[in-house]
């Protein structure tokens, strides 16, 4: 009938505030990190946007609405909830770094802003340099433009030589880190000349994209090191699962 009286017909399909597939279809709602459903400030429930299959069924309905007639489909609320207590929502804990041992307390981080936040490759836990989180901060794993192409150049060790006696000169060594790590994991182990043991700075720490340790220059004890070569151990995990090791020498005045 509208089509006979030379009416243009658009049909708006409501997208991710969908509270009637949400129900539908439990499985592709978002849910809370307890297991219940997030429901909005009028109780509706909204579809997890990571969900693929819901993409296939939005496609679904827009060929049906153009079988039926319309002559313009608009999809709307193709947006994440922005809501009260949307940050209680887990979206997929697949996400996260593959080897990070627990998420929880764990934030997701945005790699690229202006690249869809719908592919899950943008997305990387917030680095355990940062406390796994960055909030009203630069996300960790940001890119700056600094990552070096040698591996050697990777880290730096400054100053290479320290005089650990509270002088306020040299009394620690700084080791820091840029780019090309994101997302690395990283253990870092100092070792004497003899090949000793000294002291272990981190296991297995997620990297973000630039950050630093200090050394104070001592053993496991907490004792100062005897004046002498060391070097420093950096063993790293890529993400691709790939294993490479790295050494630093650091001497002790």
């Amino acid at each position: 009938e509208l089509k006979a009286h030379d009416i243009y017909c658009i049909a708006r399909i409501v997208a991710l505030k969908d509270p009637f597939i949400a129900e539908a279809k439990p499985e592709w709602a978002l849910y809370k990190g307890d297991g219940t459903i997030f429901r909005d400030n009028a109780g509706d429930a909204w579809v997890n946007p990571y969900k693929t299959e819901y993409w296939d069924y939005l496609l679904d309905v827009c060929r049906a609405a153009g079988d039926i007639g319309f002559d313009e489909i608009q999809f709307d609320y193709i947006r994440f909830c922005t809501e009260r207590g949307v940050k209680e929502v887990v979206y997929d804990e697949a996400f996260h770094h593959w080897l990070l041992p627990d998420p929880e307390g764990v934030s997701l981080e945005r790699l690229d802003v202006d690249a869809s936040g719908l592919l899950a490759e943008n997305w990387m836990s917030a680095a355990e340099t940062s406390g796994y989180a960055t909030p009203g901060c630069e996300n960790s794993h940001a890119w700056n433009g600094d990552a070096a192409e040698m591996e050697e150049d990777w880290f730096t060790v400054e100053p290479p030589l320290v005089t650990p006696d509270n002088d306020g000169l040299n009394d620690f060594a700084t080791i820091g880190w840029n780019s090309a790590l994101s997302g690395f994991l990283c253990s870092i182990t100092v070792y004497d000349e003899w090949g000793r043991k000294m002291y272990s700075l981190c296991t297995e720490m997620l990297l973000g994209s630039r950050g630093s340790l200090r050394y104070d220059a001592v053993d496991a004890t907490g004792r100062i090191l005897r004046p002498g070569l060391y070097i420093i151990y950096i063993d790293l995990l890529r993400p691709d699962g790939k294993r490479k090791r790295l050494r630093y020498p650091l001497a002790v005045g």
